[in-house]
């Protein structure tokens, strides 16, 4: 891709569906914020920028990590793009947008030179759309109502610009718990494959439960109704479960925990855990 280009998340608006005083990009999904992902996927494209907007309140300001500027609304966004030639805007409750899909509709623009692509859901919805920075300055020069762009506009609108489609799990947004809990089980399904990948043994993966920022090394083998929190590490040859809980644990090679919590606490190599203990930091 020619030019500069940043990244807008969006990730202050609420949803009534969600009855939540919470915006949909900060709710949890595998125990990270929804907009946590959407950040990451941005940044695997090494763009000039990545701005995150929130509301008034500074919701997610400590929560989320990894872009250069968080605003609480969106009166200082144009200043934050700095020099940036289009800018890509993405919902921040879409946890699945891949950063393969961002490419896609910033490439689109750049080859038809229209002034906006949209990235839409198979249903038609928008979960993107990157413009020319410099004429979204000319009709919002405030950066007050940007917003419109993803949510009201008009056929002719739509008419003047392309469009680029994504996949139904890469555009699925958070608006109400349904959504939130099919993300979820796509998002473990994902985090449960990349560490079989890696050599981790599941005897049922549909009964455990492992966040994002678990580190299993190679030959952990995690029995049935076992769940992972937080930043748990398993050394090589560890056997967790059945029904463990693991929740900021570091768990040494060749241990065994088995019916037992683990909380903030480290367990030596080679140690045996339970059944029925409660071991806490």
């Amino acid at each position: 891709m020619s030019g500069r280009f940043g990244v807008v998340v969006l990730a202050g608006e609420l949803s009534e569906a969600m009855v939540s005083d919470v915006a949909p990009a900060l709710h949890r999904v595998a125990g990270t914020p929804a907009a946590q992902y959407v950040i990451d996927a941005a940044r695997r494209l090494d763009p000039a920028t990545v701005v995150v907007v929130g509301d008034e309140r500074g919701q997610g300001r400590e929560a989320l990590s990894g872009a250069d500027a968080f605003l609480a609304g969106p009166r200082e966004l144009f200043r934050s793009l700095g020099e940036c030639e289009v800018t890509l805007f993405v919902w921040g409750d879409t946890p699945l947008l891949d950063s393969s899909s961002m490419h896609a509709v910033v490439k689109r623009r750049e080859e038809t030179r229209a002034r906006r692509a949209y990235l839409t859901s198979g249903d038609g919805d928008d979960v993107g759309v990157c413009v020319e920075t410099a004429w979204l300055v000319e009709q919002d020069p405030r950066g007050q109502s940007f917003t419109a762009w993803l949510v009201e506009r008009g056929e002719s609108d739509r008419s003047a610009a392309a469009t680029v489609a994504a996949g139904d799990e890469a555009s699925l947004r958070l608006m109400n718990r349904q959504a939130l809990a099919l993300a979820e089980g796509l998002v473990r399904e994902r985090i449960i494959a990349r560490h079989q990948e890696a050599g981790v043994t599941f005897r049922d993966p549909y009964s455990v439960y492992v966040d994002r920022e678990v580190r299993l090394e190679a030959d952990v083998v995690v029995e049935p109704n076992c769940y992972l929190y937080g930043e748990t590490s398993v050394a090589a040859g560890a056997v967790i479960g059945p029904g463990a809980t693991l929740r900021n644990a570091s768990i040494g090679a060749n241990s065994t925990v088995q019916h037992s919590v683990v909380e903030d606490s480290s367990v030596g190599e080679g140690t045996t855990v339970g059944p029925y203990a409660h071991v806490r930091g």
